[in-house]
Protein backbone atom coordinates (compact mmCIF):
# COMPACT_ATOMS: atom_id res chain seq x y z
CA UNK A 1 0.00 0.00 0.00
CA UNK A 2 2.86 2.32 0.83
CA UNK A 3 4.45 1.65 -2.56
CA UNK A 4 1.17 2.31 -4.37
CA UNK A 5 0.81 5.58 -2.44
CA UNK A 6 4.30 6.64 -3.44
CA UNK A 7 3.69 5.79 -7.09
CA UNK A 8 0.58 7.93 -7.00
CA UNK A 9 2.59 10.81 -5.56
CA UNK A 10 5.19 10.22 -8.25
CA UNK A 11 2.65 10.75 -11.01
CA UNK A 12 1.73 14.04 -9.36
CA UNK A 13 5.42 14.91 -9.15
CA UNK A 14 5.78 14.62 -12.92
CA UNK A 15 3.22 17.40 -13.40
CA UNK A 16 5.33 19.96 -11.51
CA UNK A 17 6.49 22.86 -13.65
CA UNK A 18 10.25 22.94 -14.12
CA UNK A 19 11.99 26.16 -13.16
CA UNK A 20 15.25 27.63 -14.34
CA UNK A 21 16.65 27.36 -10.82
CA UNK A 22 16.97 23.59 -10.66
CA UNK A 23 16.58 22.37 -14.24
CA UNK A 24 19.83 20.96 -15.67
CA UNK A 25 20.93 22.29 -19.02
CA UNK A 26 20.33 18.98 -20.78
CA UNK A 27 16.81 18.19 -19.55
CA UNK A 28 15.05 19.62 -22.60
CA UNK A 29 16.64 17.39 -25.20
CA UNK A 30 15.96 17.84 -28.90
CA UNK A 31 16.51 15.05 -31.45
CA UNK A 32 19.91 15.28 -33.11
CA UNK A 33 18.49 15.44 -36.63
CA UNK A 34 16.42 18.52 -35.73
CA UNK A 35 19.49 20.26 -34.30
CA UNK A 36 21.54 19.56 -37.41
CA UNK A 37 18.67 20.69 -39.65
CA UNK A 38 18.28 23.99 -37.78
CA UNK A 39 22.03 24.62 -37.91
CA UNK A 40 22.11 23.93 -41.63
CA UNK A 41 19.38 26.48 -42.28
CA UNK A 42 21.24 29.13 -40.28
CA UNK A 43 24.53 28.35 -42.00
CA UNK A 44 22.93 28.95 -45.37
CA UNK A 45 22.12 32.50 -44.21
CA UNK A 46 25.50 33.16 -42.62
CA UNK A 47 27.58 32.34 -45.67
CA UNK A 48 30.28 35.00 -46.00
CA UNK A 49 33.12 35.47 -48.45
CA UNK A 50 36.51 34.58 -46.96
CA UNK A 51 38.40 37.55 -45.55
CA UNK A 52 42.09 38.08 -45.95
CA UNK A 53 44.18 37.60 -42.84
CA UNK A 54 47.64 38.89 -42.06
CA UNK A 55 48.07 37.07 -38.77
CA UNK A 56 50.63 34.36 -38.26
CA UNK A 57 50.16 31.56 -35.74
CA UNK A 58 52.65 32.01 -32.96
CA UNK A 59 52.97 30.85 -29.41
CA UNK A 60 52.09 34.36 -28.24
CA UNK A 61 48.70 34.04 -29.96
CA UNK A 62 47.54 31.68 -27.22
CA UNK A 63 46.97 33.09 -23.76
CA UNK A 64 50.01 32.87 -21.55
CA UNK A 65 48.18 30.85 -18.90
CA UNK A 66 47.95 27.82 -21.21
CA UNK A 67 50.66 25.31 -20.40
CA UNK A 68 52.67 23.41 -22.92
CA UNK A 69 50.79 20.31 -24.03
CA UNK A 70 47.34 21.80 -23.38
CA UNK A 71 44.53 19.81 -24.95
CA UNK A 72 42.27 22.16 -26.92
CA UNK A 73 38.77 20.80 -27.57
CA UNK A 74 37.11 22.68 -30.44
CA UNK A 75 33.33 22.71 -30.02
CA UNK A 76 30.82 22.57 -32.83
CA UNK A 77 27.40 24.23 -32.58
CA UNK A 78 25.45 20.97 -32.43
CA UNK A 79 27.17 19.70 -29.27
CA UNK A 80 26.55 23.02 -27.52
CA UNK A 81 22.86 22.72 -28.31
CA UNK A 82 22.47 19.06 -27.42
CA UNK A 83 25.04 18.34 -24.70
CA UNK A 84 25.80 21.54 -22.80
CA UNK A 85 25.61 19.88 -19.39
CA UNK A 86 28.04 17.20 -20.52
CA UNK A 87 30.43 19.84 -21.89
CA UNK A 88 30.67 21.50 -18.47
CA UNK A 89 31.76 18.21 -16.89
CA UNK A 90 34.15 17.55 -19.78
CA UNK A 91 35.78 20.92 -19.10
CA UNK A 92 36.34 20.03 -15.44
CA UNK A 93 37.58 16.47 -16.03
CA UNK A 94 41.20 15.52 -15.39
CA UNK A 95 42.93 14.22 -18.50
CA UNK A 96 46.40 12.60 -18.42
CA UNK A 97 48.33 15.82 -17.74
CA UNK A 98 45.79 18.54 -17.04
CA UNK A 99 42.22 19.65 -17.67
CA UNK A 100 41.29 20.56 -21.25
CA UNK A 101 40.57 24.01 -22.62
CA UNK A 102 37.32 24.47 -24.54
CA UNK A 103 37.58 26.59 -27.69
CA UNK A 104 34.55 28.13 -29.38
CA UNK A 105 35.13 29.09 -33.03
CA UNK A 106 33.97 32.57 -33.99
CA UNK A 107 31.46 31.19 -36.50
CA UNK A 108 29.86 29.05 -33.76
CA UNK A 109 29.06 32.22 -31.81
CA UNK A 110 27.41 33.63 -34.95
CA UNK A 111 25.37 30.49 -35.48
CA UNK A 112 24.15 30.45 -31.89
CA UNK A 113 23.06 34.06 -32.28
CA UNK A 114 21.09 33.13 -35.39
CA UNK A 115 19.41 30.21 -33.61
CA UNK A 116 18.16 32.14 -30.56
CA UNK A 117 14.79 32.84 -32.20
CA UNK A 118 14.31 29.31 -33.51
CA UNK A 119 11.11 27.57 -32.43
CA UNK A 120 12.85 24.19 -32.23
CA UNK A 121 16.23 24.91 -30.59
CA UNK A 122 15.86 28.53 -29.47
CA UNK A 123 15.86 27.65 -25.78
CA UNK A 124 18.99 25.52 -26.10
CA UNK A 125 20.73 28.26 -28.08
CA UNK A 126 19.94 30.87 -25.43
CA UNK A 127 21.28 28.62 -22.69
CA UNK A 128 24.49 28.07 -24.63
CA UNK A 129 24.90 31.81 -25.26
CA UNK A 130 24.37 32.61 -21.57
CA UNK A 131 26.87 29.94 -20.58
CA UNK A 132 29.51 31.32 -22.96
CA UNK A 133 28.84 34.90 -21.85
CA UNK A 134 29.21 33.97 -18.18
CA UNK A 135 32.47 32.11 -18.81
CA UNK A 136 33.98 34.96 -20.83
CA UNK A 137 32.74 37.69 -18.46
CA UNK A 138 34.12 35.88 -15.42
CA UNK A 139 37.33 34.96 -17.21
CA UNK A 140 37.12 31.20 -16.82
CA UNK A 141 40.64 29.84 -17.40
CA UNK A 142 39.53 26.83 -19.45
CA UNK A 143 37.00 28.43 -21.81
CA UNK A 144 37.99 30.74 -24.63
CA UNK A 145 36.52 32.13 -27.84
CA UNK A 146 38.46 32.34 -31.08
CA UNK A 147 39.45 35.91 -31.87
CA UNK A 148 38.93 37.41 -35.30
CA UNK A 149 42.70 37.65 -35.87
CA UNK A 150 43.34 34.02 -35.01
CA UNK A 151 43.59 32.67 -38.54
CA UNK A 152 46.39 31.03 -40.44
CA UNK A 153 48.30 33.07 -42.95
CA UNK A 154 48.42 29.95 -45.11
CA UNK A 155 45.27 30.04 -47.24
CA UNK A 156 45.63 26.51 -48.59
CA UNK A 157 42.16 25.66 -47.27
CA UNK A 158 39.44 27.08 -49.46
CA UNK A 159 36.63 28.45 -47.29
CA UNK A 160 33.27 27.63 -48.87
CA UNK A 161 30.99 27.10 -45.88
CA UNK A 162 30.89 27.43 -42.11
CA UNK A 163 32.13 23.86 -41.68
CA UNK A 164 35.34 25.00 -43.35
CA UNK A 165 35.64 27.91 -40.90
CA UNK A 166 35.42 25.51 -37.95
CA UNK A 167 38.03 23.32 -39.62
CA UNK A 168 40.22 26.41 -40.14
CA UNK A 169 39.97 27.11 -36.42
CA UNK A 170 41.16 23.57 -35.67
CA UNK A 171 44.08 23.92 -38.08
CA UNK A 172 45.05 27.26 -36.55
CA UNK A 173 45.28 25.91 -33.01
CA UNK A 174 47.04 22.80 -34.27
CA UNK A 175 49.69 24.99 -35.93
CA UNK A 176 50.06 27.01 -32.73
CA UNK A 177 50.65 24.04 -30.45
CA UNK A 178 53.01 22.54 -33.03
CA UNK A 179 54.95 25.82 -33.01
CA UNK A 180 55.22 25.58 -29.23
CA UNK A 181 56.82 22.18 -29.53
CA UNK A 182 53.76 20.50 -28.07
CA UNK A 183 52.64 17.07 -29.13
CA UNK A 184 50.63 16.75 -32.28
CA UNK A 185 47.14 15.69 -31.27
CA UNK A 186 46.72 18.42 -28.67
CA UNK A 187 43.76 19.69 -30.71
CA UNK A 188 40.59 17.62 -31.10
CA UNK A 189 37.20 18.45 -32.57
CA UNK A 190 33.98 17.62 -30.73
CA UNK A 191 31.09 17.42 -33.20
CA UNK A 192 28.17 15.24 -34.21
CA UNK A 193 28.31 16.46 -37.83
CA UNK A 194 29.45 13.57 -40.02
CA UNK A 195 30.55 15.72 -42.96
CA UNK A 196 32.64 18.00 -40.75
CA UNK A 197 34.16 14.91 -39.12
CA UNK A 198 35.24 13.59 -42.51
CA UNK A 199 36.85 16.90 -43.46
CA UNK A 200 38.67 17.10 -40.14
CA UNK A 201 40.01 13.56 -40.26
CA UNK A 202 41.30 14.18 -43.80
CA UNK A 203 43.32 17.08 -42.35
CA UNK A 204 44.65 14.92 -39.47
CA UNK A 205 42.41 16.49 -36.82
CA UNK A 206 41.25 13.90 -34.32
CA UNK A 207 37.45 14.05 -34.20
CA UNK A 208 35.00 12.66 -31.67
CA UNK A 209 31.23 12.59 -31.33
CA UNK A 210 29.18 12.41 -28.13
CA UNK A 211 29.24 8.62 -28.34
CA UNK A 212 33.00 8.31 -28.90
CA UNK A 213 34.63 11.20 -27.04
CA UNK A 214 34.99 9.43 -23.67
CA UNK A 215 36.60 6.30 -25.08
CA UNK A 216 38.53 8.40 -27.58
CA UNK A 217 40.10 10.65 -24.96
CA UNK A 218 41.04 7.61 -22.88
CA UNK A 219 42.87 6.15 -25.88
CA UNK A 220 44.29 9.47 -27.04
CA UNK A 221 47.94 8.77 -27.77
CA UNK A 222 50.24 11.71 -28.53
CA UNK A 223 52.21 11.68 -31.73
CA UNK A 224 55.37 13.75 -31.96
CA UNK A 225 56.27 15.69 -35.08
CA UNK A 226 59.90 16.44 -34.23
CA UNK A 227 60.64 14.38 -31.08
CA UNK A 228 62.84 11.34 -30.90
CA UNK A 229 61.45 8.00 -29.81
CA UNK A 230 63.27 8.27 -26.49
CA UNK A 231 61.92 11.79 -25.86
CA UNK A 232 58.41 10.61 -26.66
CA UNK A 233 58.66 7.77 -24.14
CA UNK A 234 59.79 10.13 -21.36
CA UNK A 235 57.37 12.91 -22.25
CA UNK A 236 55.01 13.85 -19.39
CA UNK A 237 52.01 13.30 -21.64
CA UNK A 238 53.01 9.70 -22.37
CA UNK A 239 53.63 8.62 -18.80
CA UNK A 240 51.04 6.51 -16.99
CA UNK A 241 48.99 9.09 -15.06
CA UNK A 242 45.69 8.51 -13.29
CA UNK A 243 42.85 9.76 -15.44
CA UNK A 244 39.39 11.11 -14.80
CA UNK A 245 38.16 9.00 -17.68
CA UNK A 246 38.89 5.66 -16.01
CA UNK A 247 36.24 3.01 -15.49
CA UNK A 248 33.48 4.59 -13.39
CA UNK A 249 32.76 2.94 -10.04
CA UNK A 250 29.01 3.11 -10.69
CA UNK A 251 29.55 0.66 -13.55
CA UNK A 252 29.74 -2.14 -10.98
CA UNK A 253 26.10 -1.59 -10.01
CA UNK A 254 24.56 -0.82 -6.65
CA UNK A 255 23.78 -4.45 -5.76
CA UNK A 256 27.10 -6.03 -6.80
CA UNK A 257 29.88 -7.10 -4.48
CA UNK A 258 31.64 -4.07 -3.09
CA UNK A 259 35.41 -3.79 -3.02
CA UNK A 260 37.32 -3.46 0.19
CA UNK A 261 37.09 0.04 1.61
CA UNK A 262 40.34 1.86 2.26
CA UNK A 263 40.92 2.87 5.85
CA UNK A 264 40.63 6.61 6.49
CA UNK A 265 44.04 6.71 8.12
CA UNK A 266 45.89 5.75 4.97
CA UNK A 267 48.00 8.20 3.09
CA UNK A 268 47.16 9.08 -0.52
CA UNK A 269 50.11 7.03 -1.74
CA UNK A 270 48.88 3.95 0.13
CA UNK A 271 45.40 4.41 -1.29
CA UNK A 272 46.91 4.68 -4.77
CA UNK A 273 48.85 1.44 -4.31
CA UNK A 274 45.81 -0.36 -2.95
CA UNK A 275 43.76 0.92 -5.89
CA UNK A 276 46.24 -0.51 -8.39
CA UNK A 277 46.25 -3.88 -6.62
CA UNK A 278 42.46 -3.94 -6.35
CA UNK A 279 42.23 -3.25 -10.04
CA UNK A 280 44.02 -6.53 -10.80
CA UNK A 281 42.08 -8.48 -8.20
CA UNK A 282 38.76 -7.28 -9.55
CA UNK A 283 39.66 -8.37 -13.07
CA UNK A 284 38.82 -12.01 -12.38
CA UNK A 285 35.70 -11.39 -10.32
CA UNK A 286 32.25 -11.53 -11.85
CA UNK A 287 29.76 -8.96 -10.69
CA UNK A 288 26.14 -8.69 -11.63
CA UNK A 289 24.72 -5.28 -12.37
CA UNK A 290 20.96 -4.63 -12.48
CA UNK A 291 19.53 -3.97 -15.89
CA UNK A 292 19.78 -0.29 -16.70
CA UNK A 293 22.24 0.54 -13.92
CA UNK A 294 23.57 4.07 -14.44
CA UNK A 295 27.12 4.58 -15.46
CA UNK A 296 28.69 7.85 -14.42
CA UNK A 297 29.79 10.13 -17.22
CA UNK A 298 33.21 10.60 -15.64
CA UNK A 299 35.20 9.13 -12.80
CA UNK A 300 37.97 11.26 -11.43
CA UNK A 301 40.79 10.31 -9.07
CA UNK A 302 43.46 12.69 -7.83
CA UNK A 303 46.82 11.75 -9.41
CA UNK A 304 49.31 11.37 -6.54
CA UNK A 305 52.97 10.52 -6.82
CA UNK A 306 54.64 7.91 -4.65
CA UNK A 307 55.38 10.05 -1.61
CA UNK A 308 57.92 9.26 1.08
CA UNK A 309 57.76 10.90 4.45
CA UNK A 310 60.98 12.85 5.09
CA UNK A 311 62.60 12.51 8.50
CA UNK A 312 61.86 15.26 10.96
CA UNK A 313 58.78 16.44 9.06
CA UNK A 314 55.29 16.56 10.49
CA UNK A 315 52.64 14.25 9.08
CA UNK A 316 50.78 17.04 7.29
CA UNK A 317 53.87 17.70 5.16
CA UNK A 318 53.41 14.49 3.15
CA UNK A 319 49.91 15.42 1.99
CA UNK A 320 49.99 17.18 -1.41
CA UNK A 321 48.10 20.43 -1.75
CA UNK A 322 45.93 21.25 -4.74
CA UNK A 323 44.31 24.40 -6.02
CA UNK A 324 40.72 25.16 -5.05
CA UNK A 325 39.64 24.51 -8.65
CA UNK A 326 41.31 21.09 -8.66
CA UNK A 327 39.79 20.16 -5.29
CA UNK A 328 36.32 21.19 -6.46
CA UNK A 329 36.57 19.19 -9.68
CA UNK A 330 37.71 16.08 -7.82
CA UNK A 331 35.09 16.46 -5.09
CA UNK A 332 32.26 17.04 -7.58
CA UNK A 333 33.15 13.79 -9.36
CA UNK A 334 33.13 11.87 -6.07
CA UNK A 335 29.78 13.38 -5.11
CA UNK A 336 28.31 12.57 -8.52
CA UNK A 337 29.30 8.91 -8.27
CA UNK A 338 27.93 8.69 -4.73
CA UNK A 339 24.59 10.30 -5.63
CA UNK A 340 24.24 8.17 -8.75
CA UNK A 341 24.66 5.07 -6.59
CA UNK A 342 22.10 6.31 -4.02
CA UNK A 343 19.54 7.41 -6.61
CA UNK A 344 19.60 4.06 -8.38
CA UNK A 345 19.44 2.10 -5.13
CA UNK A 346 16.37 3.86 -3.76
CA UNK A 347 14.57 4.10 -7.11
CA UNK A 348 14.99 0.33 -7.50
CA UNK A 349 13.64 -0.21 -3.97
CA UNK A 350 10.43 1.64 -4.79
CA UNK A 351 9.80 0.84 -8.45
CA UNK A 352 11.91 -2.29 -9.01
CA UNK A 353 12.33 -2.98 -12.75
CA UNK A 354 10.06 -0.06 -13.71
CA UNK A 355 12.40 2.58 -12.29
CA UNK A 356 14.04 3.38 -15.64
CA UNK A 357 10.68 4.30 -17.14
CA UNK A 358 9.80 6.53 -14.18
CA UNK A 359 13.04 8.38 -13.46
CA UNK A 360 12.91 11.91 -14.93
CA UNK A 361 16.38 11.72 -16.51
CA UNK A 362 17.79 8.48 -17.88
CA UNK A 363 21.34 7.48 -16.88
CA UNK A 364 24.22 8.10 -17.24
CA UNK A 365 23.95 11.18 -15.03
CA UNK A 366 26.05 14.24 -14.45
CA UNK A 367 26.26 15.91 -11.03
CA UNK A 368 23.68 18.48 -12.10
CA UNK A 369 21.36 15.67 -13.17
CA UNK A 370 21.73 13.94 -9.79
CA UNK A 371 20.93 17.08 -7.82
CA UNK A 372 17.94 17.75 -10.07
CA UNK A 373 16.64 14.20 -9.58
CA UNK A 374 16.82 14.50 -5.79
CA UNK A 375 14.45 17.49 -5.97
CA UNK A 376 12.30 16.04 -8.73
CA UNK A 377 11.58 12.79 -6.88
CA UNK A 378 11.74 14.22 -3.37
CA UNK A 379 8.04 13.81 -2.53
CA UNK A 380 7.73 10.22 -3.71
CA UNK A 381 11.16 8.77 -2.93
CA UNK A 382 13.91 10.77 -1.30
CA UNK A 383 11.75 12.61 1.21
CA UNK A 384 11.33 9.22 2.93
CA UNK A 385 15.09 8.60 2.91
CA UNK A 386 16.67 11.90 3.90
CA UNK A 387 15.77 14.01 6.95
CA UNK A 388 13.72 17.16 6.61
CA UNK A 389 16.73 19.45 6.23
CA UNK A 390 18.20 17.23 3.50
CA UNK A 391 16.62 19.30 0.75
CA UNK A 392 18.28 22.41 2.14
CA UNK A 393 21.70 20.79 1.79
CA UNK A 394 20.84 19.78 -1.78
CA UNK A 395 19.90 23.40 -2.50
CA UNK A 396 23.27 24.61 -1.16
CA UNK A 397 25.06 22.19 -3.47
CA UNK A 398 22.97 23.31 -6.46
CA UNK A 399 23.84 26.96 -5.82
CA UNK A 400 27.56 26.19 -5.64
CA UNK A 401 27.47 24.03 -8.77
CA UNK A 402 25.66 26.80 -10.64
CA UNK A 403 28.33 29.30 -9.62
CA UNK A 404 31.05 26.95 -10.84
CA UNK A 405 29.60 26.89 -14.35
CA UNK A 406 31.24 30.17 -15.32
CA UNK A 407 34.11 30.64 -12.85
CA UNK A 408 36.23 28.80 -10.33
CA UNK A 409 34.91 28.71 -6.79
CA UNK A 410 36.69 30.59 -4.03
CA UNK A 411 38.50 28.80 -1.20
CA UNK A 412 35.58 29.34 1.16
CA UNK A 413 33.05 28.12 -1.41
CA UNK A 414 35.17 25.04 -2.16
CA UNK A 415 35.30 24.13 1.52
CA UNK A 416 31.54 24.65 1.79
CA UNK A 417 30.98 22.37 -1.21
CA UNK A 418 33.10 19.56 0.23
CA UNK A 419 31.48 19.83 3.68
CA UNK A 420 27.96 19.90 2.19
CA UNK A 421 28.76 16.89 0.02
CA UNK A 422 29.91 14.89 3.03
CA UNK A 423 26.78 15.89 4.93
CA UNK A 424 24.46 14.61 2.17
CA UNK A 425 26.40 11.34 1.83
CA UNK A 426 26.21 10.74 5.59
CA UNK A 427 22.44 11.24 5.41
CA UNK A 428 22.14 8.56 2.74
CA UNK A 429 24.49 6.30 4.69
CA UNK A 430 21.87 5.72 7.41
CA UNK A 431 19.43 4.14 4.93
CA UNK A 432 21.90 2.45 2.57
CA UNK A 433 21.87 -1.31 2.09
CA UNK A 434 25.64 -1.23 1.66
CA UNK A 435 26.89 1.67 3.81
CA UNK A 436 30.51 0.66 3.25
CA UNK A 437 30.22 1.91 -0.33
CA UNK A 438 29.18 5.35 0.88
CA UNK A 439 31.88 5.30 3.56
CA UNK A 440 34.38 4.90 0.74
CA UNK A 441 33.05 8.01 -0.98
CA UNK A 442 33.05 9.91 2.32
CA UNK A 443 36.65 8.84 2.95
CA UNK A 444 37.69 10.25 -0.42
CA UNK A 445 35.99 13.53 0.37
CA UNK A 446 37.85 13.55 3.67
CA UNK A 447 41.07 13.61 1.69
CA UNK A 448 39.69 16.60 -0.20
CA UNK A 449 39.30 18.49 3.09
CA UNK A 450 42.98 17.91 3.81
CA UNK A 451 43.92 19.06 0.30
CA UNK A 452 42.06 22.38 0.59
Amino acid sequence: RDIIHRRGMESMDFELVETDVCVPMDVDTVPEYIILSEIQSVRSVLQEPPTASTSTPTAASVRSDHKRGTLFIILDTNVLLGHLNFIVELRDSMLPTQRPTLVLPWVVIQELDGLKESDMVGRQANKAVKFIHACVADGHPRVRVQRSDEERSDKSLRIECNDDRILECCLYFQSVVAGQGSLVGSVVLFTNDVNLSVKSMVHNIQTFSRQTILSGLKQLKPRASNMTHKQLETSPSTLNHDSDLSEPPAKRGCHGDSSKVAQSGNTPSQSSERGSCAKHSRAGMKRKRPHGSPQSTFSREIPTAQLKRPLGKVKEAIIPKFSDDSVYCQASAILRDALAYCIEEHMVKIYEEMWLTIVAIKPPWTLRDCLFLLNKHWVAVFGFVLPRDGQRWVGILQDLVKKSDSKCLSHLQTNCFVDSSREVIKMFMKEASQPERLKEFDSKLGVMVTNC
